[in-house]
Order: C-alpha cells, then sequence, then structure tokens
C-alpha cells in the first residue's frame, strides 16, 4: 500500500488509499495535541489492511498543528472549526479538495479528549447500528474504562453537549454552523454515516490501542 501526497497551495496532506473506489474513510490528526492516536492508528490499519472494506487513511489532517502539538494550527486556529466551502483555511482546503469526488459508505474521524480517562464518540447520519455501538460500549467497559456521562467540554462554546453512557447522536445542522468536519461530509454527500471516537488522553498508551482495535473489531471490520 503506497503512500501519496496531495499538495493544495502550500499544504500537502499524505495519504494511502487501497482500492480506486474507496468506501471507507479514516482521519486523525486534526489537533496536535491529540498525536498520541496517530501511530497507534496507522499500525492498526496496516496489520488489518486487508481485512478493511477498500479505504482511504488520512493521518494528519492539520499538518501544522501536529507539528506543533497543540490543539490550534499555525494561524492559532481550531481547524475542525473550518470546514466549509468558503473557508479561510489553507489546511481545511487542502482535506476538502483531496476529497471532493470521492463517496464513502462510512467515514471515521479518531480524536483524543487530553486529560480525559473517559471513553465517549459522537455519531451521525444514516443507517445506525445500536446493537453494535451498545457491544462497543461494554466491551470498553470490559477493558476498565469509564464511560463518560456529562458534558464533553465545558471549556469549548462550540461543544458543551451532554454525552450519555458515552454515546452522543449529533445534530447534522449544529455541526455545519460550527464548521466541524462531519457536517462538511454530510452536507458535501461525500458519506451518510460519521463516527468520531474520542480516546481518552489520560489513559496509557496500550489502554488508547486496546480502545482502537475494540473500535476495528466491533464496528469497522467485517463481520
Amino acid at each position: 500500500m503506497e503512500k501519496h501526497a496531495f499538495t493544495y497551495q502550500s499544504t500537502t496532506l499524505f495519504y494511502y488509499q487501497s482500492s480506486q473506489t474507496p468506501l471507507l474513510l479514516l482521519t486523525s490528526g486534526f489537533h496536535g495535541n491529540e498525536a498520541d492516536v496517530i501511530p497507534l492508528l496507522t499500525d492498526i490499519i496496516f496489520a488489518q489492511k486487508d481485512r478493511l472494506p477498500p479505504f482511504l487513511f488520512i493521518p494528519i489532517a492539520s499538518p501544522s498543528a501536529v507539528s506543533l502539538g497543540t490543539r490550534l494550527n499555525k494561524n492559532n486556529v481550531d481547524i475542525n472549526r473550518s470546514y466549509y466551502l468558503d473557508s479561510p483555511e489553507e489546511e481545511a482546503q487542502a482535506l476538502m479538495h483531496l476529497l471532493a469526488g470521492f463517496r464513502f459508505d462510512i467515514a471515521y474521524s479518531f480524536h483524543e479528549h487530553p486529560g480525559e480517562n473517559r471513553f465517549y464518540l459522537y455519531d451521525m447520519g444514516d443507517g445506525l447500528e445500536t446493537k453494535k455501538i451498545e457491544m462497543l460500549k461494554q466491551k470498553i467497559l470490559g477493558l476498565g474504562i469509564p464511560l463518560l456521562t456529562g458534558i464533553d467540554d465545558l471549556e469549548d462554546p462550540t461543544l458543551g453537549s451532554h454525552i450519555i453512557d458515552g454515546y452522543l447522536l449529533e445534530d447534522e445542522e449544529e455541526t455545519i454552523q460550527h464548521g466541524f468536519f462531519n457536517g462538511y461530509l454530510l452536507t458535501a454527500d461525500i458519506t451518510t454515516r460519521h463516527i468520531n471516537p474520542e480516546i481518552p488522553g489520560a489513559v496509557s498508551k496500550e489502554k488508547k490501542s486496546a480502545i482502537l482495535q475494540a473500535i476495528f473489531d466491533i464496528l469497522i471490520l467485517p463481520s
């Protein structure tokens, strides 16, 4: 599986594509203070590449934020509030241009929540699989990781949503309003389903890897 590069103006995004017609989109690296998940996710994808549906994997969505190790990118902007057609953010435009013309069955954006020891995920779109989500939550609990019940982030004015037992079904209009990547994907008809796992940043890398593997085993890999 070859590593490809897509350049838009001065931004280059690297990606891996297993098929000319990928059905699964996998992304990470939107925030530089959530970078632990990138190599762990990459290892799992490479180990499971022959079992995965045809996929496109973009490990680092914001190269400048990851390089700085900060939530905000080089322009002091949260890139995951910048996905709309006339966005002035070059990194956001680069990702949107890279994905133009693709149509995925489902997309996953992997994030971490720094300082958090509980797991949760955001879900949006068609084809909700309640049984599999419940299976995942039980698996996470079995790893000794609690599920978040409460507000996702009191300090971020665009968040403040109430998570229940590690799960939130998101409102599409709200995600569009705030420039979230998932809202862009659905409105641009790039996918009809998006899942955003928030890996707890305060747990060990071994636990993070185990959580990621559980997500792949239950939600992503063919049964």
